[in-house]
C-alpha cells in the first residue's frame, strides 16, 4: 500500500509541474507584483475613487422615456422614479415623460424634488430639466437636494424631465430619486 501511495504521489507530482509549468516567486512580498514592498496597490493614483461603479447604460432618451406616467385629478396624481446614472462614463442622464390632461386653463403648478446621493466627486450636482413637446422649458431647473420647487408647465404638452449632471469632475455615480406632484 506504501509503494503504491508513493507512485501515485510521485505521479501527480509531476502531472502537476507538466500542467502547471513553474511557479516563479514574486519577491516574497505576497502581492504578486514582484517589487518586494507588499504594496498592493502600486501604480495607482491615491486619489482616485475607490469602488465608484458607472451607471449601466439603459437606452432611454427623450424619444425613448424610461417611463410614462398619464397624470390626472381622478387617476395617478403623483410618482416617484428612481434610478442611477455616472459621469463621465457609463449612463449619463435619464429621461421621464409624463403628461395632463388638455383642460380650459393650459398651465399646470406641479411640484418636483430630485433627491441625490453621490458616489465620487465631492463637489458633483446634477439636474432637472423639463422638456415641452421635446423643447427645454428654461423655467424649469432642479437641483439636488434642493427640495420641492413648484414649476409651471403647459398641460397641453407632454413633459419629459431629464436628469443629468450639472457638473463632475470625476467618475461619479448617483442615486437619485425624481418625485412629481402634479394634483395635491
Amino acid at each position: 500500500m506504501k509503494i503504491q501511495l508513493t507512485k501515485f504521489i510521485t505521479l501527480l507530482a509531476i502531472t502537476a509541474s507538466l500542467g502547471c509549468g513553474a511557479i516563479e516567486d514574486d519577491g516574497g512580498d505576497g502581492d504578486g507584483d514582484g517589487d518586494g514592498d507588499g504594496d498592493v496597490d502600486a501604480g495607482q493614483d491615491p486619489d482616485a475613487p475607490i469602488g465608484v461603479l458607472p451607471a449601466p447604460i439603459d437606452g432611454d432618451s427623450l424619444q425613448n422615456p424610461a417611463e410614462t406616467h398619464f397624470m390626472s385629478i381622478t387617476g395617478v396624481r403623483n410618482f416617484t422614479y428612481a434610478e442611477s446614472i455616472s459621469s463621465p462614463d457609463g449612463d449619463a442622464e435619464d429621461f421621464v415623460e409624463f403628461e395632463f390632461p388638455n383642460n380650459s386653463n393650459p398651465i399646470q403648478n406641479i411640484q418636483v424634488s430630485l433627491e441625490c446621493t453621490f458616489d465620487g466627486d465631492a463637489g458633483a450636482n446634477a439636474e432637472i430639466v423639463v422638456f415641452e413637446d421635446g423643447v427645454i422649458n428654461n423655467s424649469t431647473v432642479v437641483e439636488c437636494n434642493d427640495g420641492t420647487q413648484s414649476i409651471q408647465v403647459d398641460n397641453t404638452k407632454v413633459q419629459t424631465a431629464r436628469v443629468s449632471f450639472a457638473s463632475a469632475a470625476e467618475l461619479t455615480r448617483l442615486d437619485y430619486s425624481l418625485t412629481v406632484v402634479g394634483f395635491q
